[in-house]
């Protein structure tokens, strides 16, 4: 090595790069987990346009004993609702996030159910229950006053991700950065029938 290099680099680069080349050589991506998403379904009530979703029991079991540990698990679901077009890109019509933090006090052994962005907050003991919060939203509203004419034709995009949250927020971009992992999103799509 260039000894007038070596002088310019603080040790504590050459040292992160380091650990970056060990952790990351001997590591491969994970192979695409099974999507969780098992049911989806969009329907109109009166002017209004509605959707549910519904997790995988297998998954959310798997969620659960990791919500044993004390920590919050946040659930991501986004909602686009488009116009399917044949000469240009599809026109979304609709966007909706929601977010579902779970975490088991340990304390009391009750879950903390948070429904996000609204911070609405409530408390159960009962696991079947804090899972359905988790993982089966209902009722998400997409969209008031639609008007859906006939000749065209309509579909639902849901997108789903977990994070745990016991990590900082600057430990898990440099987990992802060193196992070269990229937060999973799932994804499935469910078409309109028009009455």
């Amino acid at each position: 090595m260039n000894p007038t290099l070596s002088r310019s680099i603080p040790s504590s680069v050459i040292a992160v790069i380091a650990l970056f080349l060990l952790c990351s050589c001997g590591t491969t991506p994970p192979d695409d987990p099974a999507n969780p998403i098992v049911e989806v379904s969009i329907f109109q009530q009166g002017e209004d346009l509605f959707a549910n979703v519904r997790l995988d029991s297998k998954y959310l079991d798997e969620r659960l004993k990791e919500m044993g540990h004390g920590e919050p698990v946040l659930a991501s679901y986004r909602f686009e609702f488009y116009r399917q077009q044949d000469n240009f890109f599809d026109l979304r019509l609709s966007h909706q996030i929601i977010q579902r933090r779970v975490r088991l006090r340990l304390i009391t052994q009750r879950f903390e159910m948070m429904d996000l962005p609204q911070r609405r907050l409530q408390y159960t003991a009962d696991e079947d229950e804090a899972m359905n919060f988790f993982g089966a939203p209902r009722y998400i509203h997409i969209g008031s006053e639609v008007q859906l004419p006939k000749n065209n034709r309509y579909y639902l995009k849901v997108g789903f991700t977990v994070e745990h949250q016991g990590m900082s927020w600057v430990l898990g971009v440099l987990n992802r950065l060193l196992t070269m992992t990229p937060p999973v999103i799932h994804e499935k799509i469910v078409w309109l029938q028009n009455p």
